[in-house]
């Protein structure tokens, strides 16, 4: 087990395929999205080995949908309401 005590960025904590492993356990689908955001959080408080650490974990998440079907998103359609039939 790494010493927890005397981190200077996680790269001393974890590998990217780690951290990408972590983060679809933890956010599923929006994993990308969650790893992206620490990624600008990192570059906003210049904390650059971080910043390159995350945006590692987001390729080996891209590298992970590659080959995926994505579905299309299927049009809108309003529910049909019932039409009155003429009473006789």
């Amino acid at each position: 087990m790494r010493n927890l005590g005397n981190w200077q960025s996680f790269w001393d904590l974890a590998s990217p395929q780690h951290g990408a492993r972590e983060m679809r356990a933890l956010y599923g689908q929006a994993a990308a999205v969650a790893a992206a955001d620490c990624a600008a959080a990192a570059r906003a408080d210049r904390r650059e080995k971080d910043y390159r650490f995350w945006t590692a974990v987001l390729a080996e998440l891209d590298a992970d949908r590659v080959g995926t079907v994505v579905e299309e998103p299927q049009p809108h359609r309003p529910p049909r309401t019932p039409v009155a039939k003429p009473s006789r």
